[in-house]
């Protein structure tokens, strides 16, 4: 916060440089399980994830965001996805590790990647990360990108969240424009809907206030305004995306490229009595659009609970990755044909919550969790009668299990 305060107000650059991985020989962690084992037959398509930052999953109409759209109608769209977290860390963490959230303070301090650039290195696939926003916070350098800090795009400056979404698709557009000859795995990290950042020309929903917002005296007769902000926002970081996506085309990369387009976190108005994200666990804030276009798959909708922590095991297998997901990962293959995951569980830093049918259990992440468990109906997240916790105490105990599972 005070690197981002300090170039803003002062022009005082922080060194951002390639980050130290220290010695795991004391870390807690077990982490994978077994070591990767791989098959000879696997997929050498480009992977590209597209990530917005606190995009939900009721934001891709042709209204709002007709490049994305015009995508999902080409992919598999999973209509009841749940994220890792309601907030960045966890959201981007459950994504690239396929785990839980309470492991990310354990993972964070042993600096310790996901076995997915070790599967991606194996297999030949160059890596180019950009982002928008500074990957040293949240500490994503240090974590998710230890291994290849040398391939990140991340130090933009403008006044406005928006001119660095901008600046960011320059440089996609200047690196999908050199001679890729070998695979590639890109993540791009788009970050305007999280602040509501966007040109006036983008100012399609209104009224919208000028785009102007005072976060002290937000309330709920400003939600109308709010949302039309947020929605101009994705609005402007789609025709961003339809660039990225002609060029993909225009270089004959798109029909060879796994393209999978999500969010960290959702976003909520009011909708269930609260602003933003990160303080409750309401569909709004916890559901993010997830789609995935993949070559030689049909589009379809599946409307099974999933979760962000099932994409790791997903690619893992186009990777020609043999291990049972399970060594290294608390999701399940996407695309096996037996998939049927019975809970989502998503956490931030204080709570975590179960997502199970009907309901939505919230807990403390401290030791007194199953004492204090709270129920919400699921849809509008209204407090349910406790009893009802009884109904899922196995659930809960499995969620204990595999929050401990790869620790030694």
């Amino acid at each position: 916060t005070f690197n981002r305060i300090a170039n803003d107000m002062f022009g005082i650059e922080p060194s951002v440089g390639t980050q130290t991985i220290t010695s795991n020989i004391n870390s807690p962690l077990d982490y994978p399980k077994e070591p990767l084992t791989f098959s000879e037959e696997y997929s050498n398509e480009n992977i590209l994830i597209i990530m917005l930052d606190a995009v939900r999953y009721d934001m891709i109409d042709d209204e709002t965001a007709p490049a994305m759209n015009a995508i999902k109608n080409e992919s598999i769209v999973f209509a009841n996805h749940i994220s890792g977290g309601n907030a960045t860390r966890f959201g981007v963490f459950s994504l690239f590790y396929g785990l839980n959230a309470p492991y990310w303070f354990s993972f964070v301090d042993s600096q310790q990647p996901p076995v997915l650039f070790d599967a991606l290195a194996r297999r030949g696939f160059t890596n180019k990360i950009f982002a928008a926003s500074d990957l040293n916070w949240p500490e994503f350098r240090r974590t998710v990108f230890a291994k290849i800090n040398d391939d990140i795009t991340d130090n933009y400056h403008a006044d406005d969240v928006w001119q660095k979404d901008l600046q960011m698709t320059e440089d996609v557009l200047k690196w999908l424009d050199t001679n890729i000859t070998e695979p590639f795995f890109s993540f791009v990290f788009f970050d305007a809907p999280h602040q509501s950042s966007y040109p006036q020309t983008h100012a399609k929903f209104m009224p919208d206030q000028n785009g102007d917002k005072n976060y002290l005296t937000i309330n709920v007769s400003q939600r109308d305004i709010l949302f039309n902000q947020y929605k101009n926002a994705i609005y402007f970081d789609d025709m961003l995306i339809a660039q990225i996506i002609d060029r993909l085309k225009e270089r004959n990369l798109y029909e060879n490229t796994k393209i999978i387009i999500t969010a960290d976190h959702g976003e909520e108005f009011y909708e269930s009595g609260g602003f933003g994200h990160n303080h409750a666990f309401s569909k709004e804030q916890i559901r993010p659009m997830f789609f995935m276009r993949l070559p030689n798959e049909e589009p379809r909708v599946i409307t099974k609970l999933t979760s962000h922590a099932d994409f790791v095991p997903t690619i893992m297998r186009t990777l020609g990755v043999t291990n049972n997901p399970q060594d290294y990962s608390n999701g399940y293959d996407l695309l096996d044909p037996n998939y049927n995951r019975q809970y989502a569980v998503c956490g931030n830093w204080n709570y975590h919550s179960i997502t199970v049918q009907n309901h939505t259990l919230v807990f403390s992440a401290h030791p007194d969790i199953i004492n204090q468990t709270k129920v919400f109906d699921i849809n509008t997240y209204q407090p349910q009668d406790s009893a009802i916790v009884k109904e899922y105490t196995r659930t809960i105990i499995d969620v204990l299990d595999e929050n401990r599972k790869f620790y030694k």
